[in-house]
């Protein structure tokens, strides 16, 4: 018995699945080549995830523990202080490693989470440095010599104080 009607159906059907067959063939091969180096790149996302959950809570503690002293100046404790301080120094070292170690795989497969660690790590950095250092530079001092020549010139208003701004509403 001959149904012609279904028969070259089914001959589509067996040569589409072929087909697909042989995309998913390709692809096993190419995870099969990739597979090491793309694990490596979940690894370093998770780490990176870890870190940005470090950095937040470093920043809360930071940020609570100088809140509290704002509140309180004789609680302040100078060992707390500088342990605090160090946790965030070591956050920013292991944080570089990381950057550091993952840039081969950000470059292959794009890492997510990388540029948010890049821009806390200079935001950490930033907020490590002394005043001195971070204001002590040419462009600042650059900065800092324009000001003086627009204050000189007129071009600048004078600061007023909070109840000054308030009584001119």
């Amino acid at each position: 018995m001959t149904v012609t009607m279904t028969q070259p159906n089914y001959i589509n059907r067996v040569r589409r699945f072929e087909d697909e067959l042989s995309i998913y063939r390709k692809d096993v091969e190419d995870w099969k080549a990739v597979q090491e180096r793309l694990e490596r790149c979940w690894a370093w996302e998770d780490l990176i995830a870890k870190s940005s959950y470090l950095y937040d809570r470093i920043l809360a503690l930071d940020s609570e523990y100088r809140d509290f002293v704002f509140q309180h100046p004789d609680a302040y404790d100078e060992a707390l202080d500088n342990k605090i301080q160090q946790l965030a120094n070591d956050w920013l070292a292991l944080s570089n490693d990381v950057a550091e170690e993952a840039a081969p795989s950000d470059a292959e497969f794009g890492t997510v989470g990388i540029e948010e660690l890049k821009e806390k790590m200079r935001k950490m950095e930033s907020m490590l440095t002394s005043d001195d250092k971070l204001f002590d530079t040419p462009e600042m001092e650059s900065l800092c010599i324009e000001a003086i020549k627009d204050y000189e010139q007129g071009r600048t208003v004078p600061f007023l104080s909070i109840e000054e701004h308030e009584r001119r509403r």
